[in-house]
């Protein structure tokens, strides 16, 4: 009789368990599915990975610059904010270096807006100098050597095993950062071809500008050249 009672008190704390994860699981889905439909951002998955909008980022995250000194990562923000801009690697990942080479082409598009932009990959200084050397890149770069900006994000893909080349490497992603930290808004793709082109960046931005300041006529749009 004892050991029926002990079984039935085991069942019913693991019915409990089971049920609150799928309740905490439920709500968690929800935020994401309510940050996708008020996101300025289209095209995104269903499936999401990393914070999501409304969120703040810490102000203790750091990371190295290209000189190799430490830096806050909020330090970086333009008079607006900053776009996150999340790569795989700035040197192996052909997909990330697409995207960056549009971006150091038409980029000021993006910071005309007030937002600055920052790169962020788990790939060395070494890396990150070379990258900086070979394509002039003309913004910044962090490098995260030991993804604690990627992990803090949620970004970190743990496909990939300690000691591989791709081990710390982030989920591809856009981050819009206001002054104050908050997430304004996301865009995430877990295919990792799927990215953004600057002018949709920067229209984003807009739509994100007057919804929290009214913005939108006092930013004139550059025309790249």
């Amino acid at each position: 009789m004892v050991d029926k009672d002990l079984r039935l008190a085991v069942f019913k704390v693991f019915f409990h368990v089971f049920a609150l994860m799928a309740i905490v699981a439920a709500g968690v889905a929800g935020l994401y599915s309510q940050a996708l439909a008020e996101s300025n951002f289209s095209n995104q998955s269903e499936k999401q990975y990393g914070l999501p909008k409304g969120e703040k980022v810490p102000d203790t995250l750091m990371g190295l610059d290209k000189s190799g000194k430490e830096v806050p990562l909020m330090s970086m923000a333009g008079d607006k904010g900053m776009v996150l801009l999340f790569v795989r690697s700035v040197m192996w990942c052909k997909y990330g270096r697409f995207f960056l080479e549009d971006v150091a082409r038409k980029g000021e598009m993006i910071e005309d807006t007030g937002y600055k932009i920052v790169v962020v990959s788990n790939d060395g200084l070494t890396n990150i100098e070379r990258f900086y050397d070979n394509e002039r890149f003309p913004y910044a770069l962090v490098a995260d050597e030991k993804s604690d900006i990627i992990k803090t994000f949620g970004l970190m893909n743990t496909s990939y095993l300690p000691g591989t080349i791709y081990y710390g490497v982030a989920h591809p992603a856009i981050y819009v950062v206001g002054k104050d930290g908050t997430i304004q808004d996301k865009f995430f793709n877990v295919d990792i071809k799927v990215m953004k082109s600057v002018e949709d960046i920067r229209d984003a931005l807009y739509d994100v500008l007057d919804q929290h300041e009214g913005a939108l006529g006092a930013v004139t749009p550059s025309v790249a050249q």
